[in-house]
């Protein structure tokens, strides 16, 4: 027999209660109210945004097929570059954030 799960526990929360908790947690870390508020207020999805969100070719596509549409010898070429240009900042970031130049240069 398979365990029932409550609908609710599977159902995406509404924008709403979202946007409750954005204002929540931007509140917990010390913004302002008034700031959370006035800079939320009126804001509402926009579905054209949502939708192509949703169909973006990292999730629709293969790994390879994504890879293969995007790296190209001259992205090699300016990756490599800029690894060259930006190395002093790289190593910092890398020292301060433990996160590898070289895939801030590929992102």
């Amino acid at each position: 027999m398979q365990a029932q799960v409550p609908q609710s526990a599977v159902e995406k929360p509404s924008f709403e209660i979202w946007l409750k908790a954005l204002a929540a947690e931007a509140k917990a870390r010390g913004l302002k109210g008034q700031a959370v508020d006035s800079a939320l207020e009126g804001v509402e999805p926009i579905p054209r945004v949502l939708e192509l969100d949703r169909s973006q070719p990292e999730f629709t596509q293969t790994f390879w097929a994504y890879l293969d549409g995007r790296v190209s010898a001259d992205r090699i070429r300016e990756g490599k570059r800029l690894l060259g240009k930006h190395k002093v900042l790289l190593s910092e970031i890398e020292k301060n954030y433990g996160v590898q130049g070289r895939f801030l240069v590929a992102f």
